[in-house]
């Protein structure tokens, strides 16, 4: 975390990532969902795409938050946009499940074949579960 923090006040992304990971998930403080969403936004702000599908996670879950699947898919897709392949998941198991937009077994569909493109374990394990 020391590091993380002389990191983070440098401007970095990573850095501003990581301890909102920490923080999320208890990794050498307290969980602090709250601390979470603030070092994910800021990561975010400094172009780190994987803070967007954390934030993202955290609506989805309510961590911190009151869980709100529009706000999730927002986050979600944001990252996908960026090609980020875990966020193409999540996209996709949004519309599937209809959570936050109107359940689309094609959106599901095209959003896991992005995902499984580029190696997204779930998002295969899903297409092979759901055959056309």
């Amino acid at each position: 975390m020391v590091q993380f923090r002389i990191a983070a006040e440098d401007g970095n992304a990573v850095a501003d990532y990581n301890i909102g990971f920490m923080y999320q998930n208890g990794l050498g403080v307290a969980p602090d969902y709250a601390q979470a969403m603030q070092f994910y936004q800021l990561a975010a702000a400094r172009g780190e795409t994987s803070a967007l599908n954390q934030i993202g996670f955290l609506y989805r879950n309510g961590l911190g938050v009151t869980q709100d699947y529009v706000q999730a898919m927002h986050w979600y897709r944001l990252a996908a946009d960026k090609g980020y392949a875990i966020g193409q998941y999540n996209v996709g198991f949004l519309y599937a499940n209809g959570l936050g937009v109107d359940q689309s077994a094609t959106a599901a569909r095209d959003w896991m074949t992005k995902a499984a493109a580029q190696g997204e374990v779930d998002a295969q394990q899903w297409l092979a579960q759901h055959p056309q």
